[in-house]
C-alpha cells in the first residue's frame, strides 16, 4: 500500500490548501483553488496537442499495477477524511466561498500554482449588465481571453462598469503563485499545459455564435467535448440503422440530418430530438437561437390531427420553458405543451427561423428568413419537458421531434448564443466560456472513505451482496477465483451476456460528488468495449468502456453500435496486469474525468455525460445507479453483442470528488 508523505494540507471553503508541517521535510502545496472558476487541478497534455485534442491525455502512468487501497491504511499523520470540495449549482460561479449568479463579473485563470515560465490562461466575463471590463494588461472589453507567461507571483484583477458608469460587484482578484520546488515541477508542468489547452478548447466560438451543430455528421463530431450535444441521437439501435431508418446523418447530402418517425410503425413511439444542457445560459442574458429546417408534409399528421410534431424548446434555469412548434402548414409559439399564438405558414421548404428571448423575461419573438419583423410572439410557461432526465437546474436546448408525434424533418443547422439579437441588429462577439473545475488532488495525510461495494468475495445476487444481477441465464459467466478476485467471462462456452447493477448506490446522493473506483484486468480475448461500467444519476449518464488496448469514457448510454458518439479514448495496454480506474464526477457538474493507476494527472477529462438516466431504474430522484458487465449498445452486427472477459478485484464508490494525491 502506498503511504502519503507527512505533510498535512487542510482545505478552506475556497479550496486554498494550507500546509501544516508534521515532519522535517514538509512538501509544498501543489494545488490551490482559485477565485472565480479558476484553480482547477488540471492534467497533462502533450505539447503538440490542439484544442480539439483536449479531453484525452497521453499515458503518463508508471504504476506497477498493484492494487492501490486509497484510505484503507492510515498514513503516518492521518488527518481523517478529506476536506469537502465546495462546488456551486448550475449557472453559478464559486468565488471566495460564495456562489455568484451569472450576471455578476467573473474572472478565471487556468491555474493558481504554476512552474516558473508557465503560461497562464485568463478568461473574464462581465456578466449581463457590464458595459466594459478592465483586466490588465489586455484591452478593456465586456468579455475576453488572454494568456500571460509569468516567472514570479502575479495577481490578476478585474473591474467592470455598467452602461451608467457604475462599478459592478464583485471586483475579482486572483493571485497566481510560482512554485520552484524541483520535486513538483513535472506535475505542475503537466497540469499547467493542460490548463492552457482546456481554456483554448472552451473558448472556441462559431463566428458570432457560441454553440453550433452545422448538420455535418453527429452533433458530437468535430467539436471539443465541452461543445457536444448530450442527446445527439434519440431512441435508435444498430438494427434501425441497418434497415436504413433512424437518425440519418449527412442525408440527403453532407451537412444535413434527416429523421423520419412517420413512415414505419416501429418508429411511431420514438423521439427524434437533439438536446443540450448548457451551464452558461441564463434567462438574465436573453437568448438568440437560429436554425434552418424543412418539415415534410406528413410530419405529425395522423388520425386526422396535426400534432405539431417538430418542436424547439428552451428550458430556462428558473423553470420556464419556451416553445416553438412547426407543423407542415403553421408556426406556433407558447410554452412546453400548449401553443398560445399561431400563424399559417408553409414550412415544407427550407426556412431559417430565429427565436429571440427577451433578457430576464419569458417573452420571446420568432423571425423567419431574416425578416426584421417577428412573424409571431409567445410567452413560456413553467411546465417542464417530460424526458428521461430530471436535471432541471441546467438550462436546456431541445430541437426536433418529441416522442409519439411522428416527426419527419431535415435539419440543416442549429446555433445559439447569449443575448437578444433580432435580424438586422448589430451582434457583438460571443461571451467567453471557461472550463468547469476539475477535481482537486487529494490533500496529503487525508483519506477518501470508499464504501464496500463489489469486492471479489460475493457474486451478484449472493446473500449479503449489494450487487444484483440480470441477464444471467446459464451458463453463468461469473466465477470466484482465489485471492478475492471475480472473473467475468461472457465468451462461449464459458458464459453469455452478463450484467450486474446496484439500483441505489449506498451513501451517494444523486447530483452529488461521486467517485467510482475499480481495479480490473482485461483478458486478451475480451472483445472491444466488451466490459463497461455505467454511472447514472440525476445529472445523466457516463460510461467507462474497457478494451484490450484502451480505456474510454462515453456519452452515457447513447448508441455506439452505428458509430462513435461522444467517446474519448485513452490508449493503453489493459491486459498486462490489474489497473486501477477512478471515475470522478463532481457535484452538479456535467463532466466526468478518468484517472488511471493512482496517477494525479487524469487521462481523460471533460467527458460530457448524456442527458438521460435510464427511465425506471432509479428508485427515487436522490439516488445514483451503477451498472457493470455488458452494455448492449456495442454490437458487431444487429443483435450480435460484443462480449467481455475480465478479472475484477473490486468496484467501489465514495461520495467525494478528488483525484489522487499530487504529493510525491
Amino acid at each position: 500500500m502506498r503511504r502519503s508523505r507527512c505533510s498535512l494540507l487542510v482545505a478552506t471553503a475556497t479550496l486554498a490548501l494550507v500546509a501544516t508541517a508534521c515532519a522535517s521535510d514538509p512538501a509544498p502545496d501543489p494545488y490551490q483553488g482559485a477565485a472565480g472558476d479558476a484553480g482547477v487541478a488540471d492534467a497533462s497534455l502533450d505539447q503538440d496537442a490542439t484544442p480539439s485534442d483536449v479531453g484525452v491525455l497521453p499515458d503518463t502512468s508508471h504504476n506497477d499495477g498493484a492494487a492501490v487501497d486509497s484510505g484503507q491504511d492510515s498514513p503516518p499523520c492521518d488527518a481523517g477524511p478529506a476536506p469537502a470540495f465546495l462546488s456551486c449549482g448550475s449557472g453559478k460561479t464559486l468565488y471566495q466561498g460564495q456562489c455568484l449568479l451569472p450576471y455578476q463579473p467573473t474572472l478565471n485563470v487556468s491555474d493558481t500554482i504554476v512552474a516558473p515560465g508557465a503560461s497562464v490562461a485568463v478568461a473574464w466575463n462581465g456578466g449581463a449588465y457590464a458595459n466594459t471590463c478592465s483586466v490588465s494588461p489586455w484591452p478593456s472589453a465586456p468579455a475576453g481571453t488572454g494568456a500571460a507567461t509569468i516567472d514570479t507571483d502575479t495577481a490578476f484583477s478585474m473591474t467592470c462598469i455598467n452602461g451608467s458608469g457604475d462599478y459592478l460587484s464583485p471586483q475579482p482578484v486572483i493571485p497566481v503563485h510560482v512554485e520552484t520546488n524541483p520535486a513538483l515541477q513535472p506535475f505542475l508542468q503537466a497540469i499547467n499545459a493542460l490548463g492552457v489547452a482546456r481554456y483554448a478548447a472552451w473558448s472556441k466560438s462559431f463566428g458570432i455564435w457560441e454553440v453550433e451543430y452545422d448538420g455535418t455528421g453527429a452533433p458530437t463530431d468535430n467539436v471539443p467535448m465541452a461543445f457536444a450535444w448530450d442527446n445527439p441521437i434519440d431512441d435508435d439501435g444498430l438494427g434501425v440503422y441497418a434497415a436504413g431508418r433512424g437518425f440519418r446523418f449527412d442525408t440527403p447530402s453532407v451537412g444535413f440530418l434527416t429523421v423520419d418517425r412517420h413512415a414505419d410503425p416501429a418508429d411511431w413511439g420514438k423521439g427524434s430530438v437533439i438536446s443540450r444542457r448548457d451551464e452558461f445560459l441564463d434567462s438574465s442574458y436573453g437568448l438568440t437561437l437560429e436554425f434552418r429546417a424543412a418539415i415534410f408534409p406528413d410530419s405529425g399528421i395522423y388520425d386526422g390531427v396535426d400534432h405539431d410534431a417538430f418542436r424547439v424548446h428552451y428550458q430556462m434555469e428558473n423553470g420556464v420553458v419556451l416553445g416553438l412548434f412547426l407543423s407542415p402548414t403553421a408556426i406556433k409559439a407558447g410554452g412546453y405543451v400548449l401553443p398560445t399564438a399561431s400563424v399559417a405558414f408553409d414550412t415544407t421548404a427550407f426556412n431559417t427561423y430565429r427565436i429571440v428571448q427577451d433578457p430576464g423575461s419569458s417573452h420571446f419573438s420568432v423571425y423567419v428568413n431574416d425578416v426584421t419583423t417577428p412573424i409571431l410572439e409567445g410567452d413560456g410557461t413553467d411546465q417542464y419537458p417530460v424526458s428521461s432526465v430530471v436535471d432541471h437546474e441546467h438550462p436546456t436546448i431541445i430541437i426536433g421531434g418529441e416522442g409519439v408525434y411522428r416527426a419527419h424533418f431535415t435539419l440543416d443547422y442549429v446555433r445559439y448564443r447569449r443575448g437578444a439579437y433580432p435580424p438586422g441588429s448589430s451582434i457583438p462577439p460571443p461571451l467567453t466560456r471557461s472550463p468547469s473545475p476539475l477535481p482537486p488532488p487529494l490533500p496529503a495525510c487525508t483519506s477518501v472513505e470508499f464504501h464496500p461495494g463489489f469486492d471479489g468475495t460475493l457474486l451478484p445476487n449472493d446473500p449479503g451482496s449489494v450487487v444484483e444481477g440480470y441477464q444471467s441465464a446459464p451458463p453463468s459467466g461469473w466465477k470466484l477465483l482465489p485471492g478475492g478476485i471475480v472473473e467475468l467471462n461472457e465468451l462461449p462456452p464459458s458464459g453469455n451476456v452478463q450484467t450486474a447493477y446496484v439500483s441505489a448506490i449506498p451513501n451517494v446522493q444523486g447530483k452529488g460528488d461521486i467517485t467510482i473506483e475499480a481495479r480490473i484486468r482485461v483478458m486478451p480475448d475480451s472483445q472491444p468495449r466488451g466490459f463497461s461500467i455505467v454511472l447514472s444519476d440525476d445529472m445523466g449518464t457516463v460510461t467507462l468502456f474497457l478494451s484490450p488496448d484502451r480505456a474510454e469514457l462515453a456519452l452515457g448510454i447513447k448508441n455506439v453500435g452505428l458509430r462513435d458518439i461522444g467517446i474519448q479514448a485513452a490508449p493503453m495496454v489493459t491486459t498486462d496486469q490489474f489497473h486501477l480506474y477512478r471515475l470522478v464526477r463532481p457535484a452538479n457538474q456535467l463532466y466526468a474525468h478518468l484517472y488511471i493507476d493512482d496517477d494525479p494527472v487524469p487521462r481523460i477529462v471533460d467527458q460530457h455525460g448524456d442527458a438521460s438516466m435510464r427511465l425506471g431504474l432509479l428508485p427515487s430522484p436522490t439516488t445514483a445507479y451503477l451498472e457493470f458487465g455488458h452494455m448492449f449498445n456495442p454490437e458487431s452486427a444487429p443483435g450480435v453483442p460484443l462480449l467481455g472477459h475480465v478479472q475484477i478485484d473490486f468496484i467501489r464508490w465514495s461520495p467525494t470528488a478528488y483525484g489522487p494525491s499530487a504529493i510525491p
